[in-house]
């Protein structure tokens, strides 16, 4: 990945992630699940769309949590109730919005409902899009 999505990816865990776990799940993720971040392709896997952001390495998709003494945290079992599990899935979807300029995970649309996609493309405007 090219470096300021390393390093958006550096300061969105630890001013939100780390925290979020600390207060949610009561201890810090030890490692992030990345699913994948450079790969060259199109939007959504669609034959003949435009460029996704993977394809210049300005891309990354989060599928997960590690947290020690526990089974890993995936986006796609994330529970929908009030557990700690789906505050803290809530708590660094929103956060991760002043990271990155793209943020899509479950419920934004089919392609994304099993990870965080995140994102630097730059926008007229400097528009953001979380969903």
């Amino acid at each position: 990945m090219v470096c300021p999505v390393a390093e958006a990816l550096a300061l969105w865990t630890e001013e939100a992630v780390t925290p979020a776990a600390q207060h949610h799940m009561e201890r810090p993720p030890t490692k992030i699940l990345i699913g994948t971040s450079y790969e060259c392709r199109n939007r959504n896997r669609q034959e003949g769309g435009q460029l996704s952001e993977h394809a210049f390495a300005n891309a990354l998709d989060v599928i997960g949590f590690a947290f020690s003494g526990r089974p890993n945290l995936l986006i796609a079992h994330q529970a929908t109730e009030d557990t700690p599990e789906a505050l803290f899935g809530a708590a660094i979807r929103a956060q991760a919005c002043a990271y990155f300029t793209t943020v899509l995970g479950p419920g934004a649309d089919e392609a994304h409902a099993d990870h965080l996609h995140l994102d630097l493309r730059v926008r007229r405007g400097g528009l953001r899009l979380c969903q």
